[in-house]
């Protein structure tokens, strides 16, 4: 019997058939003669089950949603376990006239920062790449005086530096210029010898949610001779 349908998907496959009111009765086993009047056609609805979503679309999605999250959390990995509240590693500095004994002094971290907050030390490992005369190193916070910050000062020089030293391993440093603090390295030979190369401070501090460790500090030669 001639028709017309209307096919749509929600869930379940559905599809309505109008019937023409000529042929209706005829296919219900009655008169042939439609009834009168402004009754609509008859429908008839013939649902089925919605076809299944392609596999191969849906392995491909599900691919790159698991890319995109996997990348997200190396990229915050990475940014958590590598905090830069100081400037990077750089510059050198070179201490001619070092002797067993006698500590030189050298800053390795700016005193003036835009970054007004504070950041708790962990631990500070200077960086030997050659080491000559047998040594002692240790990081200090510098209070720094009216002076001015810590660039190369021996001996009791730091004195007119600095108000005030203390350890930095477990210490927090408040950054900024308004609290005059600097990160100081201490280097004292014991013996003579050859010429120190110390390539920087590997520093391990927390800095709000990131917790990790930056090089910092320049490029620091020793040479403790007795010529």
């Amino acid at each position: 019997m001639a028709g017309r349908s209307i096919c749509g998907m929600s869930g379940w496959f559905t599809c309505e058939y109008r019937v023409p009111r000529s042929t209706w009765c005829q296919t219900a086993g009655m008169s042939q003669h439609a009834p009168t009047g402004s009754h609509p056609d008859p429908v008839v609805t013939v649902a089925g089950p919605r076809p299944a979503p392609n596999r191969s679309v849906v392995v491909t999605v599900s691919v790159i949603v698991c890319v995109l999250v996997l990348g997200g959390l190396g990229t915050l990995g990475w940014l958590w376990r590598h905090p830069t509240a100081f400037p990077p590693a750089g510059n050198e500095v070179h201490d001619s006239a070092a002797r067993p004994g006698l500590t030189t002094f050298v800053g390795i971290a700016d005193l003036y920062s835009d970054k007004n907050r504070t950041v708790r030390i962990d631990a500070a490992s200077p960086v030997v790449v050659d080491g000559g005369a047998p040594l002692t190193t240790s990081v200090l916070i510098c209070t720094v005086g009216p002076a001015g910050g810590v660039g190369l000062a021996r001996g009791a020089g730091i004195d007119q530096a600095c108000t005030s030293l203390e350890p930095a391993i477990g210490a927090t440093i408040s950054l900024g210029s308004e609290s005059r603090q600097q990160l100081v390295l201490a280097i004292t030979p014991t013996e003579f010898g050859e010429a120190v190369d110390i390539s920087g401070v590997d520093l391990s501090y927390a800095d709000g949610w990131q917790h990790g460790t930056q090089r910092i500090g320049p490029r620091v030669t020793l040479t403790v001779s007795n010529g």
